[in-house]
């Protein structure tokens, strides 16, 4: 009988240490995986860091988009007007050319020395208005071809971040991860010494003591 007892108390030993073996070494493969995991969680903030840039960006971008709308707008407006005030000015042009033309302001007679002057002085006005509307028009073009680049890239940068949602669910996993890793090395640790214990008892017969006195 104490033979029996002292056979059933070495197999729960030997099944002790068996448990805590397969449990330390789960733990030790837990606690190895942080360096992998810490890698991976690196590159995954890396990303994230990234993204942030071309978020800031793409507001960046939708600012300039702003400011280019409200100039497009007063250009266009302004080219509006100047168009009117070259075809009134061409109107008057052609009224003075007309042989004993009167004034197209006051409609008084005019002198010849004073048709003349108004002449040059509406024909000047017309020039430098149709030169203030081309470079307006190549203005317009120049923000319509802008407007449509930054368009693009805001594009992109938006279907770049649509994978925002999936990098920041990676990256809590990561970091839940590492701590658990973390965890389990810290219970490795502690948990060794006594799978030591264990096995020195075992070795040194040191269970089911009151039998082994026994016998």
């Amino acid at each position: 009988a104490i033979e029996k007892r002292i056979a059933e108390a070495r197999q729960r030993r030997e099944m002790e240490i068996r448990v805590l073996t397969d449990r330390l070494r789960e733990l030790e493969l837990q606690a190895t995986s942080s360096v992998s995991l810490a890698t991976e969680r690196d590159k995954v903030q890396a990303e994230l860091d990234a993204l942030a840039q071309r978020q800031s960006l793409a507001e960046q971008h939708r600012e300039t988009l702003r400011r280019l709308t409200s100039e497009s707008a007063t250009l266009s407006a302004r080219n509006a007007q100047l168009k009117s005030d070259m075809a009134a000015a061409k109107d008057k042009l052609d009224l003075l050319r007309q042989p004993g033309a009167n004034c197209p302001l006051c409609g008084q007679d005019l002198a010849e020395q004073e048709r003349t002057r108004l002449l040059h002085d509406l024909s000047q006005d017309g020039t430098e208005q149709a030169d203030s509307h081309r470079r307006t028009s190549a203005r317009l073009k120049e923000i319509e071809a802008k407007t449509r680049a930054i368009e693009s890239e805001v594009s992109e940068i938006e279907r770049d971040l649509r994978r925002l949602p999936a990098l920041q669910g990676r990256l809590a996993t990561l970091t839940q991860a590492l701590q658990d890793a973390s965890a389990a090395s810290e219970r490795l640790t502690e948990q060794k010494p006594t799978l030591t214990a264990l096995e020195l008892d075992l070795k040194q017969c040191s269970y089911a003591a009151d039998d082994q006195k026994r016998l």
